[in-house]
């Protein structure tokens, strides 16, 4: 500060301590020196607070803050856990599955009666087999009044 203070004297500061915002609220070591000079330029060194204090939060205007719903949500998960546990280890003992065979009912003549909607759909070719992208009417007739050129021994022996 560069003031002097004569011998005899007392002199007032004044300083606002104002600690970093990332500080969690606890309690802290504070220790406050003051460095001074003597009359014979020595330089001095006197404690003039040496004590615990504790930081707090400022008292927020909201009721409710972000730590303590966090909080409830844990915890009411803890006990919703903790209820789906113990309702499933007390109706362990009650549930007791028997597996019977099943069975199907019977039609009037002794055979057991099947539901048709469960019937796989099959494919069945049809007779004349159609080459791809081609219609019965694209096609033109051969001369001897077959619509195949193609035709097998067994085939040209019939015709004879």
């Amino acid at each position: 500060m560069g003031a002097v203070v004569e011998a005899k004297q007392e002199v007032s500061l004044e300083y606002t301590f104002r600690p970093d915002k990332n500080l969690e609220p606890s309690e802290y070591w504070l220790s406050g020196w003051l460095v001074y000079n003597d009359s014979n330029d020595r330089q001095l060194m006197r404690a003039y607070h040496n004590t615990t204090i504790e930081l707090s939060e400022a008292a927020s205007s909201s009721l409710i803050d972000l730590q303590q719903v966090f909080l409830l949500a844990t915890l009411a998960g803890l006990c919703g856990l903790a209820f789906f546990g113990v309702t499933n280890y007390v109706n362990q003992g009650k549930k007791k599955r028997t597996s019977r065979p099943a069975t199907a009912p019977e039609r009037s003549d002794g055979e057991p009666k099947l539901d048709s909607s469960w019937d796989p759909v099959i494919y069945k070719q049809s007779p004349k087999s159609l080459a791809a992208n081609k219609r019965k009417s694209d096609r033109k007739p051969k001369k001897g009044g077959k619509e195949s050129g193609k035709h097998s021994a067994k085939d040209s022996t019939k015709e004879e």
